[in-house]
């Protein structure tokens, strides 16, 4: 048929509003490394803010505000640096509210002589309002050694988090 549909403004703005994917937010590591312990997990700290649009990610954690709750898309890089290059495991995770919910995880033999190693993992949640996010690195190495996540600048690092929710 042909015709006018004419929404009333509230129902513009709801249709307005489902219509962009937010909240979303995306941080780095910006300037300055952050020294990881041997065989501990650690929240990896992210210094620069780049996207926050509904002020949910604060303190490495990103929070899903009131009334956001669906399907989020969730990704981390983070890259280590081991100066004596004998990293053996490296697992970088995706936490939700406290307890390990997506990592990616390698396992090296010592005569690797590794000395920097980046990973980033992905995922795809139904999540509800008040669930809980962060990223955490957990690394062994054959000296039992720190080493330390490795961030360039302000204006770029090989470590962030990002999410947004999906339409």
């Amino acid at each position: 048929g042909s015709g006018t549909i004419t929404l009333s403004s509230g129902m513009q703005t709801a249709v307005q509003s489902a219509a962009t994917n937010t909240p979303m937010f995306l941080v780095s590591g910006g300037s300055g490394n952050q020294t990881i312990s041997h065989a501990s997990g650690t929240t990896i700290t992210y210094n620069q803010e780049i996207i926050d649009t509904d002020n949910a990610f604060a303190s490495n954690v990103f929070t899903v505000p009131s009334g956001k709750a669906g399907k989020y898309f969730f990704s981390a890089s983070c890259q280590i640096e081991d100066t004596q290059a004998d990293v053996t495991r490296f697992i970088l995770e995706i936490q939700k509210n406290d307890s390990s919910w997506r990592q990616l995880a390698f396992r090296f033999t010592s005569n690797q002589d590794l000395m920097q190693v980046s990973h980033t993992v992905t995922a795809i949640d139904d999540a509800s309002v008040a669930d809980e996010y962060k990223a955490k690195v957990y690394v062994e190495t054959a000296d039992s050694g720190s080493v330390i996540i490795e961030n360039g600048s302000t204006s770029y690092s090989n470590n962030w988090f990002q999410g947004f929710k999906l339409l």
